[in-house]
């Protein structure tokens, strides 16, 4: 297999910068051709080495030209101060913690906004165990109010009702995710059966 053949497999043919999918079968001339691209710009790729390389659309490579990358927050999303993609997550490559990715006005938005960046990041960073935190603690009693409604799935269900509203406001304020491999859609979209693909 060619480079561009082992690199395209590895990104599973979908462009590292639009995230749309590659044709593998069309001309590398073509604008929606595959191509091999790089994080980085030549100038500095010269100053830091060789990057590794990714599959872009030769339209989405050659548009970047000599400025640095950058991926779009999607527009049906709606964000507040969202950071770049690109630059946060170099930061965080280099010194690890956590970044703030932006901010949502409300609950229903920020799950949207953190399904979408965990997906969004399993692709750009496939080596990486993502997770997202949603700071929830304006809606922590809405929160709980939907998971009393689900009480009886609680191993002791009067837990929850011996707890002090500080208790309840630590427990439901703030929502984790982890990204983990699934067999089910690919990783396209999260799961929302817990059965689904059980055969």
């Amino acid at each position: 297999m060619s480079r561009l053949d082992d690199i395209g497999s590895a990104d599973g043919w979908r462009c590292w910068l639009c995230d749309e999918p590659v044709d593998p079968t069309m001309s590398v001339n073509d604008p929606r051709g595959p191509s091999l691209d790089t994080r980085i710009t030549k100038a500095k790729a010269k100053a830091k080495g060789a990057p590794p390389e990714r599959l872009a659309h030769r339209s989405c490579n050659t548009g970047k030209g000599a400025t640095a990358p950058e991926i779009s927050w999607p527009d049906h999303l709606f964000v507040v101060d969202p950071a770049p993609i690109i630059a946060s997550t170099g930061r965080l490559e280099r010194k690890g913690g956590r970044e703030v990715m932006a901010r949502c006005p409300d609950q229903a938005d920020a799950d949207a906004a953190a399904a979408w960046l965990v997906d969004r990041l399993s692709r750009l960073h496939p080596g990486w165990a993502v997770t997202t935190e949603i700071d929830a603690t304006a809606h922590w009693p809405a929160v709980r109010a939907a998971a009393v409604c689900h009480g009886s799935q609680f191993p002791d269900p009067d837990t929850l009702g011996r707890l002090t509203d500080q208790e309840h406001r630590r427990l439901w304020g703030c929502d984790r995710y982890y990204r983990a491999y699934s067999l089910v859609n690919g990783g396209r979209a999260v799961e929302r059966d817990l059965f689904e693909g059980v055969g």
